[in-house]
């Protein structure tokens, strides 16, 4: 473990000589081309989601409530602790397909896939991953250009169809504000691992 090279970085568990910055390029990551495939059927992901979202709302669980200052913040998983959620998979077969191909091809993913849902009115309090080994990607499914997302010192929006992907070891915070209140804002989200974790440090890793 060692020390942070940013004062944003504030991790519980920081694993000493890799590349901090706030924000990643796909190319930065070692998964680009496997994340721009899952980008290349975002529709199919979105139909799904949808219609979880329009038929079964009551799925998708509240998420870290300690950290909701206003609003609503939920998550539908398909993938954590390492196992799929069977019966989850059985209402997106198409994203839960998606996504094993992703982790059997690609080994970039370390941990959790959700659809994570945020509503009109919502802020998160600034907060920081547990580690620097990881990096979060979203994928834009239902977008609002009030939903924002501050990480370190530099504040962006998601896209529909297209993966952000950050250090969440660097402080961040959301907040959607100043839309209609029947808005939403709509991603799958991905845990990745940071590239520079080898095989070795991904074992001694893997639950943080």
């Amino acid at each position: 473990l060692g020390l942070f090279l940013s004062p944003y970085q504030r991790s519980l568990y920081n694993v000493e000589g890799l590349t901090a910055r706030p924000w990643w390029t796909l190319e930065q990551t070692s998964c680009a081309k496997y994340l721009k495939g899952i980008e290349r059927q975002w529709t199919i992901i979105r139909e799904e989601a949808l219609a979880i979202l329009n038929n079964e709302p009551h799925l998708f669980t509240p998420e870290h409530q300690q950290m909701v200052i206003d609003g609503h913040w939920s998550a539908y998983y398909l993938y954590s602790s390492d196992s799929w959620n069977a019966t989850n998979c059985l209402r997106t077969p198409k994203t839960c397909s998606i996504m094993q191909m992703f982790k059997d091809s690609s080994h970039c993913l370390k941990s959790e896939i959700k659809f994570s849902l945020l509503t009109s009115g919502t802020r998160v309090w600034p907060h920081c991953g547990y580690s620097n080994c990881r990096l979060q990607a979203h994928l834009g499914l239902i977008i609002s250009s009030e939903a924002r997302i501050r990480v370190a010192d530099e504040i962006r929006g998601w896209k529909a169809g297209k993966f952000i992907v950050f250090d969440d070891s660097f402080e961040h915070e959301l907040w959607f504000e100043g839309a209609s209140a029947n808005k939403y804002r709509l991603i799958l989200k991905l845990d990745l691992w940071h590239p520079e974790m080898d095989p070795a440090r991904r074992v001694e890793f893997k639950s943080a």
